[in-house]
């Protein structure tokens, strides 16, 4: 906020106002004033005041600002408001709420491990090739309930099974995964914000995980605030023969085994792990399980889907 913006509106009696520039606390004194009883004089007990202010100039979208009051009667300790926070940004974004269960990490119940916890990084991953997205999503701490990081893309055009790619990237952006599935934004309360999509326009989202074979939308999604899209209860809800796998629930998973994330899962993806099989505590993507070790138990989720391809659209 820009401090010197600082406007008094209105006030319900004589106060003086203060801001530390150091702090950027707000301070506001009614000395005096002695409010009566609410139950001798209700509108008499009343105290208010009312100011405006300006956000900086160079405020980036999508920067939460959020505030706290604490209100002092006297030498008691203070009364502590509820944290509000509000969102800046210079686009209403549609929002996309996606739901995806890996196989490596599933347990039963649509619902994951988070065996991983203490051993993801606080930065998305896939700033790395075949990626080699440039998004900035940062953690200050990683979610109790989170098993990994996602890189959701919305994509133009219709979807292919063989030949050149039918879909084009529109836009992308890095999300955190919970251990129900669902694909929240860094801030861990929304969906993914996307800001280019058209309204009403039709639009398929590709899931993409660093070590599990991608998958896109069987069918497109329109543009609006909201966007919905569960891939766990069908395994066609991905386009393409065999993209996903039914657990012994009937609930639908991301196979296992993609480790150098070309949308195959082949015999180079075994090397891979053959030449790295037995590391401790590690988040490498030859961690098939998502358990934090690299060991037989990773190969063995791997043979289990060698020789499964991704359709066209989710290859590099």
């Amino acid at each position: 906020m820009d401090l010197n913006s600082f406007r008094l509106i209105a006030n319900s009696h004589a106060v003086e106002t203060t801001i530390d520039g150091n702090s950027r606390e707000l301070t506001f004194t009614f000395d005096n004033i002695y409010l009566p009883d609410s139950f001798i004089n209700e509108p008499g007990s009343h105290g208010l005041v009312k100011f405006r202010i300006l956000t900086n100039d160079n405020l980036s979208s999508f920067i939460p600002i959020q505030n706290t009051a604490n209100i002092f009667f006297d030498a008691n300790p203070p009364i502590i408001t509820n944290t509000v926070s509000n969102t800046f940004t210079d686009v209403i974004p549609s929002v996309f709420f996606g739901k995806i269960l890996l196989e490596g990490a599933y347990e039963s119940e649509g619902m994951m491990s988070t065996n991983l916890n203490n051993l993801i990084p606080l930065s998305q991953p896939y700033n790395l090739a075949p990626y080699n997205y440039s998004g900035g999503e940062t953690l200050t701490s990683i979610p109790e309930n989170m098993v990994d990081w996602v890189l959701v893309e919305a994509r133009t055009g219709t979807p292919s099974t063989s030949g050149l790619q039918g879909t084009q990237l529109l836009e992308r952006q890095a999300g955190i995964l919970l251990n129900n599935g669902d694909i929240l934004n860094v801030d861990g309360t929304s969906g993914i914000r996307f800001v280019n999509l058209e309204n009403e326009q039709n639009y398929h989202f590709l899931i993409r995980h660093r070590n599990h074979l991608d998958v896109i939308s069987a069918l497109p999604l329109t543009a609006d605030l909201e966007m919905t899209l569960d891939f766990t209860t069908n395994t066609n809800t991905a386009f393409g023969p065999e993209q996903m796998k039914a657990a012994v629930d009937g609930t639908a998973l991301l196979h296992s085994g993609d480790v150098n994330g070309d949308g195959l899962i082949q015999v180079s993806d075994y090397d891979l792990w053959f030449n790295n099989n037995a590391v401790l505590n590690t988040y490498l993507n030859t961690d098939f399980n998502l358990d934090g070790l690299i060991q037989t138990t990773d190969y063995d989720a791997w043979f289990l889907n060698k020789a499964k391809v991704g359709v066209v659209e989710v290859q590099f």
